[in-house]
């Protein structure tokens, strides 16, 4: 199972948990926007999937993938401008090995906008980051 940590101000829904960074008030001050996180399986490489996304120290949410559940998504609720995340990536690929991999990175975070758990390379590895999707 791949598991990528991304941590932002969020509230779960669909096949995504989190919360620990959600408002538990029901409201968002005028400053807040909502956005998502998206992760898709690449069945060329990977079986499972599990990303967890972290932001200001906590845990915004995780987006499970497999191949019975390719897609993912996780609403996110946070300031609208720079957000730092972390991102935590737990993979069970085709040949059966399990890889952990992690990234960091600052989004820019408005209301709409769409994120997508991606891998780049890195020396001789990956690191995970989100990348804007098309408007």
């Amino acid at each position: 199972m791949v598991v990528v940590v991304v941590v932002i101000a969020a509230n779960s829904a669909g096949t995504s948990s989190g919360g620990a960074g959600s408002q538990t008030s029901g409201s968002t001050s005028p400053a807040d926007v909502s956005f998502q996180i998206v992760n898709t399986l690449d069945p060329t490489v990977e079986i499972a999937e599990a990303c967890t996304v972290f932001s200001q120290g906590r845990n915004v949410g995780t987006l499970n993938v497999d191949t019975s559940s390719p897609t993912a998504t996780l609403p996110v609720t946070a300031p609208s401008g720079p957000v730092d995340y972390e991102l935590s990536v737990t993979m069970q690929l085709v040949n059966g090995k399990i890889v952990d991999l992690g990234g960091k990175g600052t989004l820019n975070a408005y209301a709409g906008a769409t994120y997508a758990v991606a891998l780049t390379p890195s020396g001789s590895g990956f690191d995970v980051t989100l990348r804007e999707q098309g408007s």
